[in-house]
């Protein structure tokens, strides 16, 4: 996952909402116990929903950027528009690499993200039809002194019962001994809808040290950038395939043509902090590359535009 990503998925982990600027805003909500079906009941569970619209209460994810990263809400806002272009759009949905996807106006969480907020999974219980012993133990009661009476009609009252004594006999009845139904072994495993096992995932999501790496090495490349121009005195934009710190790896990437446009087109320039930068198009022209970004987006989401 992606620095954007992995902010999203622990705000969610924490139960916590995180505004996304030109998507909308998710949170996480507690849905309480229902039932299925007139027998069967559903566990109570967390799930994730999503508005269209930003929630004042809660946290804009560009400044988180800004925070973790330690740049501008400018540099933050840019980093986020590259994640954002790169992730969807309205007409077709977002996809949020290990969190889920936004759809039609509803989101659907990953199997990682599931796991976290519902680590006991989906559970159903059974509810068994209500035994009424009234309807039952009433007519037989009912029916044992009716026969009683018309034993006693038929054959007279006992001698021993004439003077008025009850012969009472003791009888011993010996103790039930009382056994220990074993407990179910405790598993650290949750069960699929597929039979298969996987393990519960740590909900510990602090990896605000990736986070703040990755954002600091695009913040220093933000505020090192210069305004250099060309000889016609226009600024020039690459379309970046990669920055790479050794000229063998880069060599290696063009070698493999990853776009499948010809190793040719790939042409090496130097970077900041003595790297190397693949670009495979550049012009004056920012729309034009553009344009080429989004021809070669399908084979490849990960190009970025890089200006002198």
């Amino acid at each position: 996952m992606k620095p954007i990503e992995r902010i999203i998925f622990g705000k969610l982990a924490l139960h916590e909402g995180i505004n996304l600027p030109g998507i909308g805003s998710l949170r996480v909500e507690r849905v309480a116990a229902r039932f299925v079906t007139t027998r069967r009941l559903e566990s109570p569970r967390n799930k994730v929903s999503f508005s269209n619209k930003e929630n004042e209460c809660f946290e804009t994810i560009t400044d988180i950027v800004a925070e973790i990263g330690g740049m501008g809400k400018a540099d933050a806002a840019e980093y986020y528009n590259q994640w954002l272009e790169n992730s969807g759009n309205a007409r077709d949905g977002w996809d949020i690499e290990g969190v889920g996807r936004i759809r039609n106006g509803f989101f659907s969480p990953s199997q990682e993200l599931e796991h976290t907020l519902n680590p006991s999974g989906r559970q159903t219980l059974f509810i068994r039809k209500r035994f009424r012993a009234g309807r039952v133990f009433v007519p037989i009661f009912f029916l044992c002194i009716c026969a009683a009476a018309a034993w006693l009609l038929l054959n007279g009252v006992p001698e021993k019962w004439k003077c008025g004594k009850i012969v009472r006999q003791e009888i011993s009845v010996a103790p039930i001994p009382s056994v220990a139904a074993p407990l179910p072994a405790d598993s650290t495993a949750i069960e699929t809808e597929s039979g298969d096992t996987v393990s519960p995932i740590d909900r510990s999501v602090s990896a605000e040290a990736v986070i703040q790496k990755e954002l600091e090495e695009f913040a220093a490349t933000m505020n090192s950038q210069t305004s250099s121009v060309d000889a016609g005195g226009a600024t020039v934009y690459y379309l970046s395939a990669g920055v790479f710190s050794t000229v063998a790896n880069a060599d290696k990437m063009i070698a493999s043509d990853p776009l499948r446009i010809g190793s040719d087109r790939y042409v090496k320039y130097p970077f900041k902090g003595g790297k190397i930068l693949v670009s495979v198009f550049s012009s004056t022209d920012r729309n034009a590359v553009v344009a080429r970004k989004r021809e070669l987006t399908p084979v490849d989401p990960d190009l970025w535009i890089y200006s002198e």
